[in-house]
């Protein structure tokens, strides 16, 4: 049985920088403990970016929404994919 709502969940997210299927640039924020819904997270992520691979539309950021669990491993809750060109205003 799943108690989640009562407790919360225990969310963090998977940052990614890719080009194509290659990872470029990964990072994961901090847990945020005891989430209902809406998580936020105060935490910066700093990655170098391939300036001419950005400017042509080829890098995304992968963010994946994963709820922590310890027993029964990690499970995956959302996901959105963003162009850098996009990010940067540079949007044809």
């Amino acid at each position: 049985k799943d108690n989640s709502w009562i407790r919360g969940m225990d969310m963090y997210a998977s940052v990614k920088v890719c080009e194509g299927a290659r990872i470029m640039h990964r990072s994961n924020t901090p847990i945020a403990f005891g989430v209902h819904k809406d998580p936020i997270w105060d935490h910066a992520i700093k990655f170098t970016l391939d300036e001419p691979l950005a400017l042509d539309g080829k890098l995304n950021l992968f963010v994946q929404l994963i709820n922590h669990r310890t027993i029964r491993g990690d499970k995956e809750m959302g996901e959105v994919k963003v162009p850098i060109r996009e990010l940067l205003g540079l949007n044809p």
